[in-house]
């Protein structure tokens, strides 16, 4: 029950980043096998989307393929993007 009040709290839009940045991020993290967190620039109910962490797995045709805790892979439009972080993979691990 916690959990679900956690995930349907307003997220906080974390600075919008020019596309130069989102992309070396990306390139860099799927370069070198690091851990992303995106947020999207889609706003649902007046609230940005909480971001997703994962495993940069591929890039290709404009699309980011993130594998997540569960072993999913998700794929993501680089163009629909707002924010992207390295995350210490440690700390994604651990979570």
């Amino acid at each position: 029950m916690e959990n679900e009040t956690a995930a349907e709290a307003p997220v906080q839009p974390l600075a919008e980043q020019p596309f130069a940045v989102i992309n070396e991020r990306l390139q860099r993290s799927w370069e070198n096998a690091l851990v992303v967190s995106i947020q999207s620039s889609d706003v649902y109910g007046g609230n940005y989307s909480r971001p997703v962490e994962g495993a940069c797995v591929g890039l290709s045709d404009g699309q980011c393929y993130l594998q997540g805790k569960d072993g999913a892979i998700h794929a993501f439009s680089i163009e629909d993007m707002r924010h992207v972080d390295v995350v210490e993979a440690d700390k994604w691990w651990a979570a």
